[in-house]
């Protein structure tokens, strides 16, 4: 299965449990105090995505395989 149809099918559970608990939290039904904003709550999810899906530098440490150890 392509990469990218594997991407949509996980992207769609993750925005239906979105909804639902969005649905959950309008109108201060919940004590948590959180208040769904799509918009902003979408791109919030949108930055470590495209983070995560940038190339690393070879040189970074924290991105490299260990090859050993000591």
């Amino acid at each position: 299965m392509p990469p990218v149809v594997v991407m949509r099918l996980l992207a769609s559970p993750l925005g239906t449990t979105y909804r639902e608990v969005a649905v959950a939290h309008q109108d201060g039904q919940c004590p948590c105090g959180w208040c769904p904003l799509p918009a902003i709550d979408i791109e919030t999810l949108h930055a470590p995505l495209e983070d995560a899906a940038a190339l690393k530098r070879a040189d970074d440490l924290g991105t490299m395989a260990v090859a050993g150890r000591a």
